[in-house]
């Protein structure tokens, strides 16, 4: 006769098991609803844009490469880094001045569309939107010229291309920024504002409630 054991969980195995399922049910919380929801109000669109950032912050930390993005009066596109056109540019530098070159190098790098498959790589504004930029005391808004949006950049070879003004690094830590997003046929506003440790908040102006991502 042969007698079968089963042998059952443990407390601790279950709650591992109860853990992952979480941590896997709230990636995908943050990640459908910025690709495939298609409401167009105004509050779930800030709501998206939040949500993005914090995305953002994340996936630069998984990839271990820096993400940026560009606005402009039109739109906001999400951006990634492409290797130099001259990879001797890097040859010859110890490991320390390269992890610095890699992180800051305006002019060594060019940008390009970052394709992501949870969320959108551009987001147009919403007709009727007004939206204001803030990043290290430099303020842009939809009612200048495109040109208008672009941050200074720190050599004439840089003027003639598209660059980010936000970066995300693999450290979480980011640039910090303020986006305002104004709804002048309904007088609602809403603020995105982004701490350089990667702390993301959403404000709406009529009532200051605040959320965190």
């Amino acid at each position: 006769m042969v007698k079968l054991q089963v042998k059952g969980f443990s407390l601790l195995e279950i709650l591992v098991v109860v853990l992952l399922m979480g941590l896997a049910a709230s990636t995908v919380m943050l990640a459908v609803p910025s690709k495939g929801n298609d409401s167009n109000t105004f509050d779930d669109l800030c709501h998206r844009y939040a949500r993005t950032f914090a995305y953002i912050s994340e996936q630069a930390m998984v990839e271990s490469q820096v993400i940026g993005v560009y606005f402009t009066n039109e739109k906001m596109q999400i951006m990634q880094r492409e290797r130099p056109d001259d990879p001797s540019l890097f040859q010859g530098d110890d490991i320390i001045s390269q992890i610095i070159r890699q992180i800051d190098n305006y002019e060594n790098y060019n940008w390009a569309e970052k394709k992501l498959t949870q969320i959108k790589s551009k987001y147009r504004w919403p007709e009727g939107v007004k939206v204001e930029l803030q990043v290290g005391g430099i303020g842009y808004q939809t009612g200048s010229t495109t040109a208008g949006f672009k941050r200074e950049s720190l050599t004439s070879k840089f003027d003639v291309k598209e660059r980010p003004q936000v970066f995300f690094y693999p450290s979480m830590e980011l640039t910090p920024f303020t986006l305002k997003l104004k709804n002048e046929e309904v007088n609602e506003e809403y603020t995105i504002s982004a701490q350089e440790n990667g702390r993301i908040t959403l404000v709406r102006g009529s009532d200051n409630e605040t959320e965190t991502f």
